[in-house]
């Protein structure tokens, strides 16, 4: 097997490691860093010695200089650098837009959390009326070697772009809170971003790649909708260090989720309380809603698992809930203001596929299946016009449910 570069250890450090900045606050300014977090760090020998040289520098030595030639990858790194540090992006949030994370940054300043290693992401689009706070995308990671068969690699016609920005991870979708970002390294064309959402929507799908894996070997493929990609392979067995690169990213992901979750805990607050006349929206809607499904060729039972175990068929007027034939469960109420939200339970043993469109084009899509999740939670803003299609994954249509309010 190819050794990928860097070696999972080196990523390790890199990631969970103390940053250069709270190393140099110890060796300088050791009573800035509180004293459980110092006793913490020092305690390890390494990091006592960094901060020891730091804090007692020794007189330097003559030492006999030989001329290196500057390796072929070190050039274009820095080329690279260079290019994106001096091009000009627009500041503006927008599809493809790949920013930096420096700091973690909540509702309220800053988290604290030392960041000792930089993270990128892709923004794909902005969250229901917050685009100025919170956006989905997917994380963009600089070690091209770990790709896999859902990574999507930057290349030289996608540029300027910095080589933090090496692939974007499509099995590693997030929602970030904007104003952790602080710069942007690269954006996007409009057709790379619809590359993206091809390579995520067959990813979601359940599509299963017909190559072998070969971690470290990227190679070009074609999406379903045509689009040209340069992807790595799929995952092997359990000796695959792929494996644990997922998981090095997916821990450190974690911070990300704390400022995301204050801004929309912050965001209910502001609408404690819906207004009338979008609860008489979301009543018409819910009535138009059950006529929808009272349509389909599967069978509507409308109510709870409660209700069908005491035998009730009464309906809440402030939600839609039940089962459609055997196949889901679905369960539609009032969000925040303006705001639907869906939940769908797989009540069958065949996967289910999710497809969301928004005026006609892919939203989101959910593949449910024991391997991935038996559930899902869809938030539509009722301004825009939504389908919602259930398909099993024989292909058969199992429901389209139209969402919007006239």
């Amino acid at each position: 097997m190819k050794q990928l570069s860097p070696s999972l250890p080196i990523l390790q450090e890199s990631l969970f490691g103390p940053s250069d900045e709270l190393i140099f606050r110890l060796a300088f300014e050791p009573d800035t860093v509180a004293e459980s977090l110092r006793n913490s760090i020092l305690r390890v020998p390494h990091y006592a010695a960094m901060v020891e040289a730091l804090s007692n520098p020794q007189p330097i030595l003559d030492i006999e200089v030989t001329e290196h030639v500057m390796p072929e990858w070190l050039q274009d790194e820095i080329r690279r650098t260079c290019e994106s540090a001096t091009a000009t992006f627009d500041e503006t949030p927008q599809p493809g837009q790949i920013r930096l994370i420096t700091e973690v940054i909540g509702p309220e300043g800053s988290t604290g959390l030392d960041l000792s290693h930089p993270l990128s992401v892709c923004l794909n689009y902005p969250y229901p009326d917050m685009p100025d706070e919170i956006w989905h995308g997917w994380l963009v990671t600089p070690e091209t070697d770990y790709a896999n068969y859902w990574d999507v690699l930057i290349e030289d016609t996608d540029g300027p772009c910095d080589p933090q920005a090496g692939m974007v991870q499509i099995t590693t979708p997030v929602y970030i809170y904007l104003p952790s970002t602080n710069r942007v390294i690269g954006q996007l064309s409009p057709e790379r971003v619809a590359a993206l959402r091809s390579v995520s929507a067959e990813m979601l799908s359940g599509t299963k790649p017909d190559i072998s894996p070969h971690p470290g070997y990227p190679f070009v493929r074609k999406t379903l909708n045509g689009h040209s990609v340069l992807t790595g392979t799929p995952l092997g067995g359990k000796d695959d260090p792929r494996w644990k690169y997922q998981s090095l990213y997916a821990d450190i992901l974690v911070a990300l989720n704390e400022p995301v979750e204050l801004a929309m805990d912050a965001a209910r607050e502001r609408v404690a309380v819906t207004a009338p006349s979008t609860v008489s929206q979301i009543k018409a809607w819910f009535k138009k809603l059950n006529e929808q499904l009272l349509e389909q060729a599967m069978p509507w039972q409308p109510g709870s698992d409660l209700q069908y175990a005491m035998g009730s068929d009464e309906a809440d007027a402030d939600k839609v809930e039940g089962k459609l034939g055997d196949v889901v469960h679905i369960q539609a109420e009032a969000g925040e203001e303006g705001m639907l939200s869906i939940v769908l339970r797989r009540c069958c043993s065949d996967p289910l596929t999710v497809t969301v469109l928004c005026e006609g084009q892919i939203h989101e899509q959910y593949h449910l299946d024991e391997q991935t999740s038996p559930r899902c939670r869809i938030e539509l803003d009722m301004e825009r016009q939504y389908r919602l299609n259930l398909a099993l994954e024989s292909g058969q249509s199992i429901a389209n449910l139209d969402f919007f309010v006239s």
